[in-house]
C-alpha cells in the first residue's frame, strides 16, 4: 500500500521550536515528529509573513466574533499550490481547517482532510434555521476527519451537525514533563496558575487569593504567567480587591524549559475557567500532574475521560465559585497536601502521554 503524503498545517506558528535546539514539548506538534521519526517525511506550514497576518485580519475578526474561531484564507490561498501535492492534511484547528474546507467545497482542493477542532462547537447551536450552522455543516462536511478533545464537543457537532467526529484523549510530552527529584522541588513558596486561554478565569483567582490572604498569615506568593490581554485585567482586579503577594508576567517572557522549572519550584498549580462547554486548560493540568504536583482545576467536560482524581493530584471546584476555589486552596494547605504526588506521573506517562495521542490520532486516520 502506497504510503499517503501527508502535510501539517498549524495556526500558531511552530517554526521557532522546529529551528531552535532548545528542548520542547513534543505534543505540541501532534505527531508530526513522531511521523518523521518513522520515515513519512510529512510537510508542515506554521511560518506566515506580516502581509498575510495583516490581510487575515478582517475575516479573523469577524469570524472570531460569530464562530469563536479565526479564519486564515490567505494564509491557505498563499500556500494551496504547496498544499495540493499532499494527499491527506492535519489541519491544527479550525482557523486553518475552515477555508481549505471551502476549497475542498468548490472543487480547487481534492485531498484528504483532518481537521483536529479547537473551541469551534461551542458557538453552534441546535437550530435548523441557524445559517451560522448550515454553513459550518457544508464545510465540516468536506472532512475526512473530525477530532475534538471532549465529550461536549462530540454531542454539539453530532447533534447540530449530524457530522461524524472522534473523541481523542490529549497527552503531554512525559519525556519533557516530569518530577524533578534534584532540583527546584517546592523550593520557593509559590502557588502557580499560566495558560493564555479566552476561558481563563484569572479575575475568580484573585478575588480566592483575597479570601485566602484574609483568612491566613501567609508569605505565599501567587505567579500568574498569561497574555497581554489577561495581563491588564488581572491588574484592574489586583488594584479593585487590594491584594498583596501577586505577580503578573506574559507568557511571551517564558521558554517552555523555564515554565517548566517554575512548575518544578510551586507548591501547587491552579488553572481557573470559566464555564465552557469546550475542553479548557488540558495542557497545562496534565503538564504540571506529570511534574508530580497537585493542580487545583474548574470542573470541564473533558475531565469525564480521564481517571483523574485526588488521587492522582487532581482537585476541581465550582467553576467560577471564587469562594470555593479559595476553600479548595486553603484546605490543601492546610492539610500540607503540597508535596510530590508519586502516582500523577505514572498515570500521565502510562494513559495520557503525546505518544498515545499522536498514535490515537494516526491509527484513525489510517496512518498507523
Amino acid at each position: 500500500m502506497k504510503r499517503k503524503k501527508i502535510l501539517y498545517i498549524f495556526a500558531k506558528d511552530r517554526s521557532k521550536y522546529l529551528e531552535s535546539k532548545e528542548d520542547f514539548p513534543n505534543n505540541l506538534l501532534y505527531g508530526y515528529d513522531f511521523l518523521k521519526k518513522h520515515e513519512y517525511n510529512p510537510g508542515i506550514l506554521t511560518k506566515r509573513t506580516r502581509l498575510l497576518r495583516y490581510l487575515d485580519l478582517p475575516l479573523n475578526f469577524l469570524f472570531n466574533c460569530y464562530f469563536g474561531v479565526g479564519f486564515n484564507i490567505f494564509f491557505i490561498l498563499f500556500n494551496l499550490k504547496t498544499i495540493k501535492e499532499y494527499d491527506l492534511v492535519i489541519c491544527v484547528h479550525d482557523s486553518v481547517a475552515l477555508p481549505l474546507l471551502l476549497f475542498k467545497k468548490i472543487g480547487i482542493f481534492n485531498g484528504d482532510i483532518c481537521d483536529i477542532s479547537i473551541g469551534l462547537a461551542p458557538f453552534l447551536t441546535n437550530s435548523i434555521f441557524n445559517i451560522k450552522e448550515k454553513l459550518i455543516r457544508k464545510l465540516l462536511g468536506a472532512a475526512k476527519y473530525v477530532f475534538v478533545f471532549s465529550k461536549d464537543e462530540q454531542t454539539i457537532i453530532k447533534d447540530c451537525l449530524g457530522i461524524k467526529c472522534d473523541l481523542i484523549r490529549y497527552g503531554v510530552d512525559t519525556n519533557f514533563f516530569f518530577p524533578n527529584k534534584k532540583k527546584f522541588l517546592n523550593r520557593d513558596k509559590i502557588i502557580i496558575s499560566s495558560g493564555d486561554d479566552s476561558q481563563r478565569d484569572y479575575e475568580a483567582l484573585v478575588r480566592a487569593w483575597k479570601i485566602i490572604q484574609n483568612k491566613k498569615n501567609t508569605n505565599l506568593n501567587l505567579l500568574i504567567v498569561t497574555s497581554k490581554i489577561h495581563k491588564e485585567k488581572i491588574d484592574k482586579e489586583i488594584i479593585s480587591n487590594k491584594v498583596n503577594n501577586v505577580t503578573v508576567k506574559l507568557s511571551v517572557d517564558y521558554s517552555l524549559p523555564e515554565m517548566r522549572d517554575l512548575y518544578s519550584r510551586m507548591l501547587l498549580g491552579v488553572i481557573p475557567i470559566k464555564s465552557t462547554k469546550r475542553s479548557v486548560g488540558q495542557i497545562a493540568v496534565l503538564s504540571m500532574l506529570a511534574m508530580g504536583k497537585n493542580v487545583i482545576t474548574g470542573v470541564n467536560s473533558w475531565q469525564n475521560q480521564y481517571c483523574l482524581n485526588e488521587q492522582n493530584g487532581l482537585y476541581t471546584y465550582l467553576t467560577e465559585n471564587y469562594i470555593d476555589l479559595s476553600d479548595k486552596i486553603l484546605c490543601l494547605l492546610r492539610k500540607n497536601q503540597t508535596k510530590k504526588q508519586k502516582n500523577s506521573f505514572e498515570t500521565i506517562r502510562n494513559k495520557y502521554s503525546s505518544e498515545i495521542m499522536v498514535r490515537d490520532i494516526l491509527k484513525k486516520i489510517q496512518t498507523l
